[in-house]
């Protein structure tokens, strides 16, 4: 069982915040960090981490809605019981017409979601050490924590996204997050970060997370 963690840092100007303004800027926007992602070597692999076996538990403390049978759900997609013209349970189907592929039978999207945020909470408080805010219901970011090992400690701000795919952390996100902190001022260098977390779902036990953190300078 197994986290790896892959992540990127990027400095945001006052003049790139200001790129968030409307459609065409934010195109320029999008391209300036493609091209620092680029620059900065793209999600370097860090380090590997066990993963603790009570994620159920990490899930309940940080997921936005309840998800109670998210480890085994998303599990069952992982179970090679599970076939094209079977449900989850092991009831056949006889309209083969109907049957959906293997590829389609998914988890729900809230699940994928909880077991994101479960891991992306213990990254950050168990292994980053940094300490649990708030986790906002309804809004963004998904997660506060502070690094309170620091003098002045850091607010970071974090939103998580999870799939079965490996993906990058979204650029759209990540200027709808600017965008935010542009009307905040909440992105002052040494005191605010703002990190877009991709969770990959490789396994059950073994995940990936991708970070792309932004610091304001």
């Amino acid at each position: 069982m197994s986290l790896e963690i892959k992540s990127v840092e990027i400095n945001i100007t006052s003049d790139m915040l200001g790129l968030t303004r409307d459609r065409h800027t934010r195109m320029i926007l999008r391209k300036t960090l493609e091209d620092m992602v680029i620059y900065e070597g793209k999600y370097r692999y860090n380090v590997k981490y066990p993963l603790p076996a009570n994620l159920q538990s990490l899930i309940n403390q940080f997921c936005e809605h309840p998800a109670l049978g998210a480890i085994n759900n998303v599990n069952s997609y992982f179970d090679k019981t599970i076939k094209a013209g079977y449900t989850s349970g092991g009831r056949r189907a006889y309209s083969r017409p109907r049957l959906y592929e293997k590829k389609k039978i998914t988890p729900s999207t809230s699940d994928i979601s909880a077991v994101g945020e479960g891991i992306v909470g213990f990254y950050f408080e168990n292994i980053k050490k940094y300490t649990f805010e708030i986790r906002p219901f309804g809004v963004s970011p998904d997660l506060i924590f502070r690094d309170r090992l620091k003098k002045p400690s850091p607010t970071h701000l974090i939103e998580v996204k999870a799939s079965l795919s490996d993906n990058n952390p979204s650029l759209t996100i990540a200027i709808d997050i600017l965008s935010i902190l542009a009307k905040t001022s909440f992105l002052r260098k040494g005191k605010y970060f703002s990190h877009i977390c991709q969770v990959y779902i490789k396994q059950i036990d073994n995940l990936i997370i991708k970070d792309l953190v932004m610091e304001g300078v």
